[in-house]
């Protein structure tokens, strides 16, 4: 991971509404494997360790089923129907005539939830990146 990813991964796991879930990969390349609701523990399972307890490590924001399992911990924060990364441009103008338009990109993880009547927005706050704008949401779960 780089740098700003390993950051945002430290500030996922300090998030009260933070949990992990089965298939997430940890920094140290683990598997979760299980849940163990009881003792509020995360187990997972290392090729080199066997079983262990996840105590202070943060998810592998590389891996592609960690970043999903980012997107469904937001959802369950939430309780919502739905959550989307999207992709912003915004367009700038160009500096001078004859040069190339600048635009500025950012992303929003849209939350919503559905009802007979409509579709409601719960979050929808733009950032850097597309994890920076999960961690936005998760932060601001209720």
């Amino acid at each position: 991971m780089n740098p700003v990813e390993e950051e945002i991964a430290r500030a996922l796991v300090a998030c009260p509404k933070w949990q992990w879930l089965p298939g997430m990969l940890d920094e140290r390349g683990d598997r979760v494997v299980t849940l163990l609701a009881a003792e509020k523990e995360t187990i997972c399972f290392s090729p080199a360790d066997g079983w262990r307890v996840l105590v202070g490590e943060y998810p592998d924001l590389t891996d592609p089923l960690t970043r999903l399992g980012v997107q469904e911990v937001v959802r369950l924060a939430f309780g919502a129907d739905n959550v989307a990364v999207r992709r912003h441009v915004t367009h700038l103008g160009a500096p001078r005539p004859g040069a190339t338009p600048r635009r500025k990109v950012s992303y929003a993880a849209f939350v919503t939830r559905w009802d007979d009547a409509d579709n409601a927005v719960l979050w929808n706050e733009f950032q850097s990146t597309p994890l920076a704008a999960l961690l936005a949401a998760l932060k601001g779960a209720p």
